[in-house]
């Protein structure tokens, strides 16, 4: 891939099918998806499949922001994508996950929690494709004390 080979790599955007874009900062920190399906199920958008070298260059970045709008994923491949460990941002808008087990709420929250360094968490209608949304409105938390707490709440909610 060309842009592996620069010196100083550029932010670049990747135009794909239809208004599936994937933007990636100059010094590959952060990485905004529009419109892409991660898996082989595409409904819409293009589908990043684990075949692709474009899917496999962005799984395998540690990213510390990561911005996904209109993803259609399930919530596995969505954990294999995205990279907890330095992550310090994360938004979900319109993600419609397709529930690979009946559990994978309780699953989505307790992966959400596990991420050691996450500062901001933003989540807008995220739930399974064949239901309603995981929660009503809008979640915005900007502290790791907050969103450890918020999160706490759910699972709570979810186990009781």
């Amino acid at each position: 891939m060309f842009w592996t080979q620069l010196d100083v790599i550029p932010d670049l955007l990747f135009s794909c099918i239809e208004s599936s874009t994937a933007r990636i900062s100059s010094g590959q920190h952060r990485l905004h998806l529009t419109s892409v399906c991660i898996g082989e199920y595409r409904p819409f958008g293009a589908c990043l499949k684990a075949r692709t070298d474009l899917y496999r260059y962005l799984k395998d970045r540690q990213y510390k922001e990561i911005s996904l709008n209109r993803l259609f994923t399930n919530w596995k491949s969505l954990v294999g994508f995205v990279k907890g460990d330095n992550l310090t941002k994360l938004e979900l808008v319109r993600a419609h996950l397709i529930a690979t087990c009946e559990a994978w709420p309780l699953r989505f929250y307790q992966w959400l929690r596990s991420m050691p360094k996450l500062e901001s968490l933003e989540l807008e209608c995220v739930g399974d494709v064949h239901d309603e949304p995981l929660f009503k409105g809008k979640i915005c938390w900007q502290s790791q004390e907050e969103i450890q707490t918020g999160l706490d709440k759910l699972i709570s909610e979810i186990e009781a």
